[in-house]
């Protein structure tokens, strides 16, 4: 039986309840406004700007109160399980940010960019294996963490690092950009 290294799975009702909560935060503000005035006799915000406050904060909890209702009427989990041979990631519904990969295929973790003359990509973060095909891990599953705090040695991309490099100490996991460069200056990532 292989032994399970690193285990993590994510519901979407857990993403549900911090909608909601940030739903109920946005509630909270407006009854704030409302009690700050009632209580000290004195206007925060007139006319329109009270008006604009009032409907965009309201606003932004309907918005996130619907979100969390979809999350909670179509279920699904995030499951990334790392065994002492095998590194899999169950993304719910995509194919894409999906892999199951041998411990001793990974090359190493990085993260990466793409630099044209619009400016940087979105950092990705993952793993290259040793035939250079690149695995992106997404993170949203993962509430409040990404790829810029995992450039600095934390969260749960440096978890599974972790994990992997007990049983491949070959894998690396360099702190900076691996950056592909398109338009004049073109170049490919480095591998």
């Amino acid at each position: 039986m292989e032994r399970i290294l690193y285990q993590v799975k994510r519901t979407r009702n857990q993403k549900a309840q911090v909608l909601i909560n940030m739903g109920l935060a946005c509630l909270f503000y407006v009854a704030a406004f409302y009690a700050y005035e009632w209580y000290t006799d004195s206007v925060l915000l007139a006319g329109s700007g009270r008006l604009l406050v009032d409907v965009s904060l309201a606003g932004a909890s309907i918005i996130l109160f619907a979100f969390a209702f979809w999350t909670r009427r179509n279920p699904a989990t995030y499951s990334a399980v790392i065994t002492s041979t095998r590194f899999k990631i169950d993304y719910p519904g995509s194919k894409q940010w999906s892999f199951d990969v041998a411990i001793d295929d990974i090359k190493r973790f990085e993260n990466r960019t793409t630099i044209s003359h619009t400016g940087s990509g979105i950092i990705k973060t993952g793993v290259l294996l040793k035939d250079n095909i690149f695995h992106h891990i997404c993170l949203n599953y993962f509430n409040g963490t990404g790829s810029f705090r995992d450039l600095f040695g934390g969260g749960p991309i440096a978890d599974m690092h972790k994990a992997v490099k007990q049983v491949n100490s070959s894998v690396s996991f360099p702190k900076t950009l691996n950056k592909k460069v398109e338009g004049f200056l073109k170049r490919d990532y480095e591998e």
